[in-house]
């Protein structure tokens, strides 16, 4: 088997101290701050009722603002966690029975800066002014929602979960308006209570409520109220929101039907599959009661989404991919579960496996992913603390049509339909986050396919000052092959103290054929994996240098045979500039080790493994200011093994030329000089060799927003890699390499270039028109045998066929 089959996956500013103005923002000077009410409070809030509503024009004139009492007094989360804010801000807080309303006022000292926004696509990060609120509506102290917007108007949502962390895949359909003056800037939210979790109660509620202001110009970030870094924790220490008195839940009711029409140009397959594809589906949600959501979606397309990044995979490591589609973002934080990935929501409508071919027979159409047919999801968060989540879905069977031998056109599967199911309850202990839980996933394949199941029990126990918490699993795998019975269990303690410090460490425990893989995500079995780290952060200003921390760790691997498989001692140590710069240096060695699963034998009956010897390493990188046009990061890496240095690099810039511009550009850079690899195995003797690779990939992502409803968003990759083995060995035992193998292929080359361009047109919140563009091509001829990179495979590239896809799809909501 030859390493030719590898894994190929493809998958507008205002410019700094210019005041921001969005295309949908009033540019009239915000309204002089009310003086009725006090900015002192730091602890709690009381939300002001009324009726009739408020207008969204980010003015704050309505006498509503003037009645309510503002929180104030922010602190710095950075760059000198826990100083007085050095610019205020006035936030207030309205509500009636349909919306929640947050009025915030930021106002920059006299020389403190101006206000800087950019214009760009809705729930994009930028260097701007940013105005947020976090809202635990359900008080459990470990779910919040979060909503942010910038100085030009444009959205931002957040999903906060498990007290610490948080997911910006999550989107809502809410509403804002912003103005910018002269060192001032106001913004206005209306947020719909069917978003939020709401008790069903008599009594007056209780929520718990942050907000957060990003500067620019200085840099600076402030909360109304920053956890002290002895605490691990986030949303459970959020100061009160009280005094909301006749709320009812909303009930959440939307549908959004779709239509989709897919033109394919010009193909790469080796069979014609030009020609138009119209479809329809609907997605809904449905709130059932007070504390629970019904999600249903009913032939869904994602073709909107942009493409996954290329990436060569010559490892025996999966590749891991982030989840985009928007159905299984929606609740996606109620199925994470302590210390590893049991559900891998993109193993649900993945790539469909080709049809196998006999001599004399070639494809005339065969399906690239598994369609979803359908799924459900419920998932319900309670008063008593119970969090429910239950998700299903169906994959259609896929086909593929096969020209035989004899001429005759036949019709093959290539995959069953599929069942997928995912249970996940936790119940909440004490109110410092606490909690245990269970998980359990089905994956059945349908006429007598194969079938596995996953279960797992998980607890987390935090201390009531948030300062130390402990995290643990236990669970299993069966199915219908033996090689998916198995066990794992994993545990994790962290104890944040006075100063900055820390320590922390882990352990994770798997049997060899514990497998959850058809719905979960695991790099490997077999192994007991520990891990130990000491670190501080602080903050002390010293000459140019600030923000300082660093960090100590082992990381340390066997398997169940008592064979070490990762042995690395390392550390890292940062600080930041007064020109708001970042920089960082590590680095550490990779002791003797014996890779299990280099040689492709891990599922034999008797192990082959392969030895290195030490491997010592150094990182380092830093970041510009984001506060000019123009932006960088830099990453480097250098690494020592048995046939020369590795070095690896990657830059990124952010640029905006233009008022509504953005441009950003990756650029990485491989040049692998001497790293024992397999090639092939010949009969049953693995053959490996030094592998000298070079890689460039160029990311581009360009951006201009119309308006914040109204954006061009373009990607191109452009990717080449070429790889080369020479003393070639045959494995003779775990120890010892035998030279002078022999192979016919010792070259490769991989190299791909991609397009994706999308035009979204929000033509009302939550109705939005597509225009998608999606090109795709790829070649492998080699030119050079030294693993030379040429403009030679450019030319080819561009000459390579290509796929090339029109898609024009309406997405329309209807409350």
């Amino acid at each position: 088997m030859h390493i030719a089959s590898c894994l190929v996956v493809v998958g507008g500013c205002i410019a700094p101290g210019l005041a921001a103005a969005a295309p949908d923002a009033s540019v009239a000077p915000p309204v002089a701050a009310p003086e009725a009410a006090p900015v002192e409070l730091t602890d709690s809030l009381p939300a002001h009722r009324i009726t009739g509503g408020i207008r969204i024009d980010g003015r704050l004139d309505e006498q509503a603002w003037r009645d309510a009492a503002a929180a104030g007094r922010f602190a710095q989360e950075a760059p000198h966690h826990g100083e007085a804010a050095t610019s205020p801000t006035e936030v207030r807080v309205l509500y009636d029975d349909e919306y929640l309303y947050i009025g915030a006022r930021m106002r920059h000292a006299p020389g403190h800066g101006s206000v800087t926004g950019l214009v760009h696509r809705r729930d994009r990060d930028s260097a701007s002014d940013w105005f947020g609120v976090a809202i635990d509506s359900a008080h459990d102290r470990r779910t919040a929602h979060e909503f942010r917007v910038n100085a030009a108007g444009v959205q931002r949502d957040v999903l906060l979960y498990a007290d610490t962390s948080s997911d910006d895949t999550w989107d809502a359909v809410w509403d804002s308006g912003v103005t910018a003056g002269d060192g001032e800037w106001t913004a206005e939210l209306r947020i719909p209570l069917s978003l939020l979790r709401i008790r069903g109660v008599e009594r007056d509620q209780t929520w718990g409520i942050n907000f957060v202001r990003v500067d620019q110009d200085p840099q600076e970030t402030d909360r109304w109220h920053v956890v002290a870094r002895s605490e691990n924790a986030f949303v459970s220490r959020f100061p009160l929101l009280v005094e909301l008195s006749g709320l009812r839940p909303r009930a959440r009711r939307e549908i959004i039907p779709y239509l989709t029409v897919n033109g394919k140009l010009a193909t790469a397959q080796g069979f014609d599959d030009r020609g138009v594809d119209v479809r329809a589906g609907v997605d809904a949600h449905l709130g059932l009661g007070s504390s629970s959501l019904l999600d249903l979606t009913f032939l869904p397309d994602f073709g909107q989404t942009e493409v996954d990044q290329v990436i060569i995979n010559l490892s025996t490591i999966e590749t891991l991919f982030p989840e985009k589609r928007t159905f299984f973002l929606e609740g996606s934080e109620l199925f994470q579960v302590n210390g590893t990935q049991l559900f891998y929501s993109r193993r649900i409508g993945a790539s469909a496996p080709p049809p196998e071919l006999g001599p004399g027979e070639t494809l005339v159409a065969r399906p690239l992913a598994l369609d979803i047919l359908g799924a459900a999801k419920f998932t319900g968060k309670y008063e008593s603390g119970l969090n429910v989540g239950v998700l299903a879905a169906e994959t259609e069977p896929a086909y593929a049509r096969v020209r035989q031998a004899d001429g005759t056109v036949a019709t093959r599967a290539v995959a069953p339909a599929i069942d997928s199911a995912v249970a996940r309850v936790l119940q909440q202990i004490g109110s410092a986050g606490s909690f245990v839980g269970a998980f359990s996933s089905l994956h059945v394949e349908r006429d007598g396919g194969r079938w596995t199941y996953v279960g797992a029990a998980d607890a987390t126990w935090k201390s009531n000052d948030g300062s130390a918490q402990v995290d643990a699993l236990g669970g299993g795998s069966a199915g219908s092959a033996d090689r998916t019975t198995g066990a794992t269990a994993n545990a994790r303690a962290i104890k944040r103290l006075d100063a900055g410090w820390y320590v922390t460490g882990n352990t994770d425990f798997a049997t060899r054929y514990y497998d959850p893989n058809d719905l979960g995500y695991i790099i490997s079995p077999d192994h007991i994996l520990g891990h130990a780290e000491v670190g501080r952060q602080w903050d002390r200003t010293l000459g140019v240098f600030r923000n300082w921390s660093f960090a100590a760790t082992e990381d340390y691997g066997q398997d169940h045979a008592g064979r070490t498989f990762n042995d690395t001692p390392g550390g890292k140590a940062s600080t930041g500039f007064t020109s708001d710069w970042t920089a960082y240096l590590g680095g550490g060695v990779g002791l003797p080790y014996h890779d299990d699963r280099e040689l492709r034998a891990f599922l034999e009956p008797v192990k082959k493994y392969l030895h290195h010897g030490k491997e010592p390493y150094v990182i380092a990188g830093f970041t510009s200011s984001h506060q000019s046009a123009w932006y960088a990061g830099l990453d480097v890496s250098a690494q020592h093994f048995a046939g020369g240095m590795t070095y690896s690099a990657t830059f990124t810039q952010t640029v905006h030329p233009s008022s509504q511009f953005e441009l950003q550009l990756q650029t990485d850079l491989l040049d692998a000089q001497g790293e024992m690899h397999w090639l092939e195995t010949q009969g049953d003797t693995p053959i490996v060799g030094i592998r000298r690779m070079r890689q460039i990939s160029q990311i581009v992502r360009a951006s201009y927003a119309f308006t914040p409803d109204l954006t061009l968003q373009a990607y191109t990759q452009l990717l080449l890699a070429s790889w080369h083995y020479r003393d070639l060995a045959r494995y003779v035992d775990d120890d010892t390499l035998a030279p002078g193998a022999m192979s016919q292929t010792t070259s490769f080359s991989a190299n791909n270039f991609n397009v994706n361009a999308v035009l979204r047109w929000e033509l009302r919140p939550g109705c939005t028109l597509y225009g998608v563009y999606t090109h795709g091509a790829f070649d492998d001829e080699v030119f050079h045998r030294d693993a030379t990179l040429t403009s030679r495979s450019i030319s080819a590239l561009l000459r390579a066929p290509a796929d090339d896809v029109l898609q024009v799809k309406l997405a329309w909501l209807f409350r």
